[in-house]
């Protein structure tokens, strides 16, 4: 796209691939994590790649990323080595991406102030904040989570869309030949109606075009009006987004109807998001802290986020009062303030905080980066240019070992759940995940600690409750069982599992009656569940009554015609009762 295209460049984009890949190859065969889970292990919508409509109906915001994951699992079943590659590669198109479009930056900023490009100057700098990047760990969380494709997905078409419009742009003002200038600018507009189905952030795009085309191209408004027709071809994609949300009912929208509870008000949530901001920029900064579940205190009164509002206020007219003066400084400030606005801002979301949505936002901070130190780049010394190389270099080694470190603890469930709890104690979502993976792994007594930590820190939550219930029984602790149960029952009338659980735990103690109407209440929520009707059928058997015993099995054989346990059961009923030809029927089938 740009002179990056000289033997030294290419050397240089080889080279941000090996790196990219050197951070991230001890992460590929890292299982699913979170919401990889249910949204990709256990999605039965991606088992056919040929159901493209399937997974289109299923959320066609996002409708490119789970179409790959289908791919993968087409591929290579459930084997996640497949998918972190595929997670690696867009990381590494995405940094070879900024390394291009840094470049046509400088080469549209400098025939803006009519100086001329000094291209070994800004291909060191090219290649400088594309390796920062390309290594950060802040972006881990976007890489190294497979669920989070559609964030390094949706950046590379977008970034894709913004690259082929500057060169479309700038080829067009230097007198190119048609065909060449008009190729780019439908790769533009191709990449940006990919970016549409990719993830709802890229709704943003058309009025990133827009920025750019006015701080990088057109350099006054005067003629930006004269140029607006250049954007009208992206102007229907601003719509695309909300009418796929809206008209398919995507997650976003269902969450406001059925999480509805769970959703800070659009004021709380935008002060809240005031305090986030903050922190996304302090480990972009300084990656120390960095973690899967921040808890940040809901804020409530403008007050408690006015300092961060001041800094985030300043940063912003910073970039606009650059405008004249560093044109792609302030794109880039203007940017990172764009690129936040449909995650941070007033619309709220379930989850507050993920760092992974600094993934597209941040590269507006690295553009303004590199910017100021070329702008001032042109006054300094071979010693000081000496300097910059060497932290460069420093910096590069300590965001690469930061990395891999933090890499380290997406390697396992319980790794990342601990490093959760380590972090903040406090974590609900942390303390429950993470006693969950002690429970799956038959750490009784840990788990149950750690359930009881969340129920201490007030954690009214059924699933807790039912879970605590379930690992005291296992530890013969009836008493601590029944209790939890009883108040996971209470906060949740309708759990029929929770139900079954209570029915074991009363039947172990010896209160048959009381179990047996537990066994009843389960099957009537949950007719379809047969351990509820074997126990039923126990407990029917001990009282000796054989015609409700025989109803029992009965309805388990409507359900499950050849099962073993009802086909017994009702062959030795009619044998009690002479029906020896019915129970030698009933014999043959088991």
């Amino acid at each position: 796209m740009t002179s990056s295209f000289t033997l030294l460049g290419q050397w240089r984009q080889a080279f941000l691939v090996i790196a990219v890949f050197a951070v991230y190859w001890g992460a590929l065969d890292y299982p699913f994590h979170f919401d990889g889970i249910k949204g990709i292990q256990n999605n039965i919508v991606l088992d056919d790649i040929r159901r493209a409509d399937l997974i289109w109906n299923h959320n066609p915001s996002r409708f490119l990323p789970n179409y790959s994951f289908a791919l993968n699992r087409h591929l290579g079943g459930l084997n996640t080595f497949g998918y972190h590659l595929v997670n690696v590669s867009l990381h590494a198109a995405v940094v070879l991406l900024l390394f291009h479009l840094v470049g046509l930056m400088f080469r549209a900023a400098g025939r803006l102030d009519g100086r001329e490009p000094n291209p070994g100057r800004s291909e060191n700098i090219q290649f400088t904040i594309a390796l920062l990047y390309a290594i950060h760990p802040l972006n881990t969380q976007a890489v190294t989570y497979l669920w989070q494709r559609c964030a390094t997905m949706s950046a590379l078409f977008y970034f894709l869309a913004m690259a082929a419009y500057l060169k479309s742009s700038l080829d067009r003002l230097e007198g190119a030949p048609d065909i060449n200038w008009k190729q780019w600018r439908t790769i533009s507009l191709g990449a940006a109606a990919a970016a549409m189905i990719t993830k709802q952030v890229s709704v943003t795009l058309p009025v990133a075009l827009a920025l750019l085309e006015y701080t990088m191209i057109s350099g006054s408004f005067s003629r930006f009006r004269q140029r607006i027709g250049s954007l009208l071809p992206f102007l229907p994609l601003l719509f695309v987004v909300p009418f796929l949300t809206f008209h398919y009912q995507t997650g976003e929208v269902m969450d406001l109807t059925y999480r509805k509870g769970e959703l800070l008000s659009p004021l709380h949530y935008l002060l809240t998001q005031f305090n986030i901001i903050i922190l996304y920029l302090k480990l972009l900064l300084l990656p120390i802290g960095q973690n899967l579940d921040h808890v940040i205190p809901v804020v409530t009164s403008f007050w408690e986020s006015a300092g961060s509002f001041a800094l985030l206020a300043a940063l912003f007219m910073t970039g606009v009062w650059l405008i004249k003066i560093n044109r792609m400084a302030s794109f880039g400030v203007i940017f990172f303030f764009l690129a936040m606005s449909v995650e941070s801002s007033f619309f709220p979301i379930p989850d507050i905080v993920f760092e992974h949505r600094m993934y597209l936002p941040s590269v507006g901070l690295f553009l303004a980066f590199a910017a100021i130190v070329e702008k001032i780049s042109f006054k300094w010394s071979s010693q000081a240019m000496g300097a910059l190389v060497a932290l460069a270099l420093v910096a590069t080694v300590s965001l690469s070992v930061a990395t891999i470190k933090r890499n380290q603890v997406w390697a396992t469930a319980e790794s990342l759940w601990k490093d959760v709890v380590d972090k903040y104690p406090d974590s609900t979502r942390g303390l429950i995940n993470l006693a969950s993976v002690k429970k799956k792994s038959g750490k009784y007594e840990e788990a149950e600690k750690l359930y009881e930590r969340v129920v201490v820190a007030g954690g009214g939550i059924a699933e807790v409750h039912h879970d605590l219930g379930v690992l005291k029984r296992l530890r013969g602790d009836l008493k601590g069982a029944e209790m939890n149960l009883r108040k996971a029952r209470a906060l949740a009338p309708g759990g029929a599992i929770t139900a079954l659980e209570l029915g074991k735990v009363l039947e172990a103690q010896g209160r048959l009656l009381e179990a047996g109407a537990e066994y009843v209440d389960a099957v009537n929520m949950a007719p379809r569940n047969l351990v509820a009707r074997y126990k039923l059928a126990d407990i029917l058997k001990i009282y000796g009554d054989t015609d409700s015993e025989q109803k029992v099995y009965r309805g388990i054989l409507e359900l499950s015609p050849n099962d073993k346990f009802a086909l017994k059961g009702l062959s030795s009923i009619q044998r009690k009762k002479g029906e020896a030809g019915a129970a030698r029927k009933g014999d043959q089938r088991k």
